[in-house]
């Protein structure tokens, strides 16, 4: 987008009277395709978040309210309920050429639509999911009976009651308990409990041989060493044998 501050103050100054638009670019100059959009009054600012997902040149244009997460670390822009929204639905199948205004005269047949959302990708395109919220438990209810298995441009549709799944948060890995005490997640020092590169600083004149640890650190315990004075042990001799060696010299 050329100039973005210039084509996106009309669209917002509808909104409220607008201070600034401050575009972001890239070192190169390049416009990187998000904005901060400051208001003089924040009721304007509360009545601009309602062009989130709006169309702009080809493109549904994301608005969010712009928080300092230093301050606010646990903020989400995600403003979408995530529990069961009995007088919602949630429509699958649709076909991707199906407009929002082709969705809302199907389902004006069962009842007073307040508002229809067709979810896109991040590029815009439709991905055959839509949203539509009547104005209460039982409008919504009679759609599901009359609309589920539809077919819509040789589409089979599913319709059912909005219960968007939760959100999933990371757990963190917690220490385990032992004898003495709380112990270190085995991930963080490896299979053995220690560091993979930790050094011994032991003096290796003080170290003793352990043929335990060589077995349980490299696989079977050596066998025990054979003394020298048992190798080099002369074998014994007869009495023929000594009178043989008297009778060489």
């Amino acid at each position: 987008m050329e100039e973005p501050d210039v084509k996106l103050r009309p669209l917002f100054e509808a909104c409220g009277e607008v201070v600034e638009i401050r575009p972001i670019f890239s070192n190169r100059g390049d416009f990187r395709g998000y904005c901060y959009v400051e208001f003089k009054e924040e009721k304007s600012a509360l009545q601009a978040l309602e062009l989130d997902r709006k169309n702009v040149e080809g493109r549904p244009m994301f608005v969010s309210p712009c928080v300092d997460k230093s301050k606010n670390p646990d903020f989400k822009v995600f403003r979408y309920s995530t529990a069961l929204e009995k007088h919602k639905l949630f429509i699958s199948g649709l076909p991707f050429s199906c407009t929002k205004e082709e969705l809302e005269e199907i389902c004006k047949a069962h009842g007073t639509v307040r508002d229809i959302r067709l979810v896109t990708n991040r590029a815009g395109k439709p991905k055959g999911l839509a949203y539509v919220e009547y104005e209460n438990e039982s409008q919504a209810s009679q759609a599901v009976m009359k609309m589920d298995g539809m077919t819509i441009k040789e589409n089979v549709i599913k319709v059912a009651i909005s219960n968007p799944p939760q959100r999933k948060v990371p757990e963190k890995p917690e220490a385990k308990k032992g004898p003495g005490g709380p112990m270190v997640p085995r991930q963080i020092y490896g299979a053995r409990g220690k560091g993979r590169t930790q050094l011994s600083l032991l003096p290796r004149a003080l170290q003793r041989p352990s043929t335990t640890a060589a077995q349980a650190e490299n696989g079977p315990a050596p066998k025990p060493a054979v003394s020298t004075a048992a190798t080099t042990e002369a074998p014994k001799m007869s009495n023929a044998d000594f009178a043989k060696l008297l009778l060489r010299k």
